[in-house]
């Protein structure tokens, strides 16, 4: 009896098999035979299994290599069918692909990787978590095919072919349910390096490649017949990474990135960072979003890791802050990242690389390699941190990222250094974070329908950096400043148009931003005045007055022009009395009030105003009070500025002469009042404006001033409001007879008398038809307000034993 059952099982098996030469693959209807007996009784699959086995062994070692090609397309068929009951014969399906793989013949090889494929693609891997011995098997054909990846051989066509058959076979498992449901670090630390080794190997630009969409592989077909080029191997090998690093999920991220970063390390990947950001962006475009954060968090994590004041080590961090900066100025949203940890984490490291090595932000030759990986840590790190500011997470993100920095920055401190840095040195970096992180998120968020307000307060505690000691950093810090004003104007300027009779909440907020603008105006004036007073000013120092006072004018327009007017005269005073006593710094500070003036003729068309500016330019040009090296193009940056005051008297025509032309206060204000754009809708006769231009400059002032505050708008008197009063007198009832006192006595009676009246008004009005409402004389009726207010004491009561604390009752 079992050697008829096992008769029948290898006789269906047999009969696959052609009979005549050149005849190739299984007959077809002998093999639907096969399977539908495999499928109706899938304890056979064991035997089955094991009979091809031996079958398959005795045509290797005969060489019948057109037998195993048909073995193959039957275990094929097999899974296909049953693929149900693969576990049943799953252990003998890895046994013959693994004899088939050792044959090396190409064409066994090719067809065995198919049923590969076929295999991974039903193989669930519930197997490979019980039995150890299927694992180890399992494993070892998964390393056979990542070996067929980096095959060498002479024969180029044979290498490639071999290398694509490799690849297949590795996303064949890459793709398939068990590569999670056994040990994933085995399985990755055997498919993940070979993949790498491919990329790595390439002069093609992996990016590029990456978003070519027509480049999509079928590892399903074969292709050995056409004829393979490095691309094509390139292309597959790209391929699965994208699906390796699209299946793993949560804590598997972070084991991905293990045998990643092994491969860097031991194949000396790290410099030039080409091609390990290359990997880094293609990993994080095929990660799940909601998985992306968790690589920032690794990089940051393995860059905490080399010590940073590891000379030797610079290479592999210039790589990880590379990788890091390519990350956080994705395209990509990273969604869950914690962007004021990450900010703290990479702060932290910037302040120690600067510490080591203070000379990292200047940008070294190319035979430098070791400034190279210097600069490549500081500028990328610097990135890293305004990256933050390109996607909007929260609504206070990039306020809560200006304030940290701001905060760094440490304005009032008198320190000489900073965790062991010059404090010059070590504002000069963080202000370029700061200029970067503004700069990134006006430029990144124009487009976008969503953008963050950007509070004009968060920038005020550092002002006091503009009369710093230090040149330098007062000239970093304006051109911050300068950007600040232009980014937050920018759209501020957008809401105006938005505001509609009917907005009143947004009114109340457009009324409560130019309440804002105005502090923070007031502010950077204030800012000014202090510095052009510092003993050590220079030329440079005046050039950026100027330009922030124009930015100011330019970006918040007839606001801070205003504003502006009784600041320059302010200067103009320090000068013209001599609390400016030297000429060298009196002629500049003169000379600025007079461009000043020029430039916001211009901006806001004001006629008259530019012919008296350019008389009172000639007239110090004609004089020897006007310096030709702080001119138009000296302020946009055209034409180098000196260093020192001194150097700006270099005409030899003219000696150094003291300032006797200044502005005339009265002719600048009869021009401005000229102007329809300076005067608001409500000040027709610009009487409003006249005395706002005629202030003198004082902080305190101008706040206080009832012109500057915000008002309420005539909104508020649009309000609806009932048509009677609640806040009625009720001293005296219908008949004119003085209502009676109310005191603990009669309080029950009175309140009971309230409620039966109130009853009675309401059956009144229920009862008379509609048409005689609108005749009916009003009655007034209080409320319970009205009706507390309306309660006194009897003076007798108060003087009586009564009492409201202690009833009487």
């Amino acid at each position: 009896m079992l050697c008829t059952r096992y008769t029948k099982h290898a006789h269906l098996i047999n009969n696959c098999y052609p009979v005549k030469e050149g005849e190739s693959g299984p007959k077809s209807s002998e093999l639907s035979y096969l399977t539908f007996y495999a499928s109706s009784r899938p304890a056979k699959l064991t035997k089955v299994g094991t009979f091809l086995e031996k079958k398959v062994e005795r045509d290797i070692a005969k060489g019948r290599k057109q037998n195993n090609q048909v073995s193959l397309d039957i275990i094929k068929a097999l899974i296909q069918s049953c693929h149900r009951d693969l576990n049943l014969f799953s252990k003998y399906v890895v046994d013959i692909l693994e004899m088939i793989l050792g044959t090396r013949d190409l064409d066994l090889i090719n067809i065995a990787c198919g049923t590969f494929v076929t295999f991974c693609t039903y193989h669930d891997g519930s197997t490979l978590v019980v039995d150890a011995e299927f694992t180890a098997k399992y494993e070892n054909l998964v390393r056979k095919f990542a070996q067929f990846c980096q095959y060498e051989n002479g024969d180029e066509a044979l290498k490639l072919n071999l290398r694509y058959i490799g690849h297949r076979g590795v996303q064949g498992a890459i793709t398939s349910e068990a590569l999670h449901a056994a040990d994933f670090n085995s399985q990755l630390s055997i498919m993940l390096p070979p993949i790498l080794e491919s990329l790595s190997a390439t002069q093609i630009p992996l990016t590029r490649l990456a978003d070519n969409e027509d480049g999509s592989v079928d590892i399903r077909h074969s292709a050995l017949d056409r004829k393979l080029t490095e691309l094509d191997v390139v292309t597959l090998a790209l391929q699965t990474l994208q699906h390796l690093f699209r299946a793993i999920r949560g804590a598997s991220v972070r084991q991905a990135l293990v045998p990643y970063f092994e491969f860097l390390d031991k194949n000396g990947c790290w410099w030039p960072t080409t091609f390990a950001v290359s990997v880094t962006e293609i990993m994080l475009q095929a990660l799940q979003p909601q998985y992306r954060y968790i690589l920032v968090s690794e990089l940051l994590q393995y860059l905490d890791s080399v010590p940073v004041e590891n000379q030797n080590a610079t290479e592999k961090q210039a790589c990880i802050v590379s990788m890091l900066h390519s990350t956080l100025n994705s395209d990509l949203p990273l969604v869950g990242i914690s962007v004021m940890e990450v900010l703290n984490t990479a702060f932290n490291y910037l302040v120690k690389s600067i510490k080591y090595r203070p000379d990292s932000h200047i940008i070294p030759s190319k035979a430098d390699e070791s400034g190279q990986y210097n600069y490549a840590v500081y500028n990328g790190l610097t990135h890293s941190i305004s990256g933050l500011a390109k996607h909007i997470y929260y609504a206070n993100q990039v306020n809560d990222i200006i304030g940290y920095i701001v905060a760094k920055l440490r304005p009032q401190t008198s320190l000489k250094d900073v965790d062991g840095i010059a404090i010059g040195r070590y504002r000069q970096c963080l202000l370029q974070c700061l200029t970067l992180v503004i700069e990134k998120c006006s430029k990144e968020v124009d487009h976008s329908a969503t953008k963050p307000l950007i509070s004009l307060d968060v920038l005020v505690p550092a002002l006091g950096l503009l009369s710093d000691d230090e040149e330098d950093t007062r000239r970093y810090f304006s051109n911050t400043v300068g950007v600040f004003i232009k980014r937050c104007a920018s759209w501020s300027s957008e809401q105006p148009a938005l505001r509609t009779p009917s907005s009143r909440t947004l009114i109340s907020s457009n009324k409560s931003k130019e309440q804002s603008e105005s502090m923070f105006i007031s502010s950077v004036h204030s800012a000014v005045v202090e510095w052009i007073q510092v003993p050590n000013l220079t030329p440079r120092d005046i050039v950026c007055t100027l330009q922030v006072m124009r930015a100011l004018s330019a970006n918040f327009g007839a606001n801070a022009t205003i504003r502006g007017l009784p600041l320059i005269f302010k200067l103009q005073g320090l000068a013209q009395d001599d609390f400016i006593h030297d000429i060298p710094r009196q002629r500049p500070v003169a000379q600025v009030t007079v461009m000043w003036v020029e430039e916001i003729s211009k901006l806001h068309s004001i006629d008259n105003l530019p012919e008296y500016s350019q008389k009172v330019k000639e007239a110090k040009i004609r004089d020897g009070e006007w310096s030709h090296k702080l001119d138009e193009q000296a302020v946009s940056g055209k034409k180098e500025v000196p260093t020192t005051l001194a150097a700006l008297n270099d005409e030899e025509k003219f000696a150094l002469n003291a300032v006797n032309h200044w502005l005339d206060r009265h002719s600048v204000v009869a021009d401005l009042m000229k102007s329809p754009t300076l005067r608001g809708s409500n000040d027709s006769h610009g009487l409003d404006l006249e005395s706002k231009l005629y202030a003198e400059w004082n902080t305190i002032n101008l706040l206080n001033e009832k012109s500057y505050r915000v008002q309420n708008t005539r909104e508020l008197d649009m309000k609806p409001r009932l048509a009677t009063s609640l806040n009625v007198k009720i001293d005296a009832d219908q008949n004119g007879v003085p209502r009676p006192h109310v005191n603990v006595e009669n309080l029950r009676d009175a309140l009971t008398h309230q409620l039966d009246s109130s009853d009675h008004e309401n059956d009144s009005v229920n009862s008379v038809p509609l048409a005689n409402i609108g005749k009916r004389p009003h009655e007034v009726r209080g409320d319970l307000n009205t009706l507390l207010n309306a309660l006194s004491v009897n003076s007798n009561a108060m003087s009586s034993s009564s009492s409201l604390v202690k009833p009487p009752y």
